[in-house]
């Protein structure tokens, strides 16, 4: 009896022993290889043709070939991001550019002092980052371009990563912003070194933590190139028209300046829009000019108009002869349709560019946008004084609009939308913030 006893009360320890085995390897090996941490850097204004050059000659060997993501119309900074952060509640953008105009109060807000206040993040994309730099460091990167640029895209891409590996968060965003004044200011191949110093820390990331998963994207592309400044205000003039920081009177326009970029956004009275469109066309420089009224798009380019409009789910085109754009394609597709024709096109996915341009991602959408020729650029004459151009975005053509994605997980489509990219680099929603 007492052996049954005793042999029981063993046959139970046995049991427990087994238990607390499986307990133990599950409590330390399954968390990690269900959900891998994930490290998501933006690095902002980074081209997909620079970045799958460079990945060619054996730089980010850690991550798969590169997506190209389109950028919307105009292709800057804030719709992008609003575009690509759009699933994790992204709030609309003030503006195009950090000066931007105001219908509501009809007057220009924001500008380069706005940097050193706390809403230049605050209420924006930038606030969905877990590391983004305060206002005024963001500021500073301008005050000694390309080095003050060079040094602060280091300097933040550090700094993020410490915070990154002392995080538990399982996303982990990272917004390196100075990597686009690289490219303004310093060329391709400042920008390139400035890549390789990413590469090397993120390499060794990799080496240090395998299961960790590394993304990379950019927000839009960079045209690398000469150029010289658009003067489509004179256009306007030569019209009849006034530059004015309002529009309390007749005649008169709004063209917020701000970064060296390839569009121009412009505000007039509703009954003007037409005619400054028109005029804008012919200005030097100017690839098209376009507009939205309704359900309707129109695009001048020397006058001559071409038309996207809207019938159910599908878009048609349109197009002037010769046509502006070059798609021959005409026609009502889905959107879907349209980005398969036209995602390797010049005007990448030109026609859900257009149609979105002033109807989602920016709070004060304008009267019209310009589309500026390559070897062209817009924008604050302040910054003239501290730097010579060597690239630019914000045109419609596919060097200014596409950036870049890739990830060590997976291979990504060769093509995505910007307002795609977030569901392609994080598809498991347990990922999600």
């Amino acid at each position: 009896m007492e052996g049954g006893v005793q042999n029981i009360k063993k046959a139970v320890e046995g049991i427990v022993c087994a238990v607390l085995l499986v307990l133990t390897f599950i409590l330390e090996i399954q968390p990690s290889s269900a959900i891998a941490r994930h490290l998501v850097v933006c690095l902002d204004g980074v081209s997909f043709s620079e970045f799958r050059d460079l990945q060619a000659t054996g730089a980010f060997r850690f991550l798969r070939s590169p997506s190209q993501v389109i950028s919307p119309f105009p292709s800057l900074t804030n719709p992008a991001m609003v575009e690509i952060l759009r699933p994790l509640g992204s709030p609309l953008a003030r503006g195009y550019e950090d000066t931007y105009y105001s219908w509501e109060k009809d007057r220009i807000l924001g500008g380069f002092i706005s940097r050193f206040r706390e809403d230049f993040i605050r209420g924006t994309f930038r606030e969905l980052f877990h590391f983004h730099p305060s206002a005024v460091e963001s500021a500073l990167e301008y005050v000694f371009p390309p080095w003050s640029c060079e040094r602060a895209a280091r300097l933040d891409f550090q700094r993020g990563l410490e915070r990154f590996k002392s995080s538990k968060v399982a996303t982990f965003l990272l917004y390196v912003g100075p990597t686009d004044c690289v490219a303004h200011t310093g060329g391709a191949p400042r920008l390139r070194k400035t890549l390789h110093f990413v590469d090397r820390e993120l390499a060794k990331l990799k080496r240090e933590q395998p299961e960790t998963v590394i993304s990379l994207f950019s927000d839009h592309g960079n045209e690398f190139g000469s150029y010289r400044r658009a003067d489509p205000a004179s256009a306007l003039e030569g019209v009849g028209f006034q530059q004015a920081p309002d529009l309390k009177s007749k005649n008169t326009f709004v063209m917020p300046a701000y970064g060296l970029v390839g569009a121009v956004v412009v505000f007039v009275g509703e009954q003007d829009v037409e005619k400054t469109a028109l005029a804008l066309s012919h200005a030097e420089g100017v690839a098209f000019s376009s507009f939205t009224r309704g359900e309707r798009v129109t695009l001048i380019e020397a006058g001559r108009i071409s038309e996207i409009s809207k019938r159910g789910e599908r878009l048609g085109y349109v197009p002037a002869d010769p046509d502006p754009l070059q798609l021959g394609i005409t026609g009502f597709y889905l959107p879907q349709q349209w980005f398969e024709f036209t995602k390797n096109h010049y005007y990448a996915d030109a026609i859900n560019r257009l149609w979105q341009s002033s109807r989602t991602d920016v709070l004060n959408p304008a009267s019209l946008i310009v589309s500026l020729k390559p070897g062209f650029y817009f924008g604050s004459r302040l910054l003239d004084i501290f730097a010579s151009l060597k690239s630019t975005h914000g045109n419609l053509n596919q060097e200014q609009s596409a950036g870049f994605a890739a990830t060590s997980r997976t291979d990504l489509p060769t093509h995505v939308s910007a307002g795609s990219l977030w569901k392609v680099l994080v598809p498991n929603a347990a990922e999600q913030r």
